[in-house]
């Protein structure tokens, strides 16, 4: 975790592979879930070029986490709708 706001934001880095967020915002009776995820590397020039290749290669896999990451996000909106209490 490199950063927290209570109730608002948790941000993370996986180190090697990118960051991500997830962010809670009340709106009235109801809440918006946001899951961020970036994938890639900051080093310079060659993040780039790395990047490329890298999402090129590893296109199907790319794609298996993306459709992944939606159904969880939807099993996790049902879980959070229902009020029950996760396991």
């Amino acid at each position: 975790m490199t950063r927290v706001v209570p109730d608002k934001r948790v941000e993370f880095v996986v180190i090697g592979m990118g960051r991500g967020a997830f962010d809670i915002e009340i709106i009235g009776d109801t809440v918006r879930f946001t899951a961020e995820l970036e994938i890639g590397t900051d080093i310079p020039i060659i993040g780039q070029l790395f990047d490329l290749i890298f999402s090129l290669v590893f296109r199907r896999r790319i794609e298996a986490m993306r459709q992944h990451m939606s159904e969880e996000g939807h099993n996790l909106k049902a879980i959070l709708e229902k009020n029950s209490p996760i396991g």
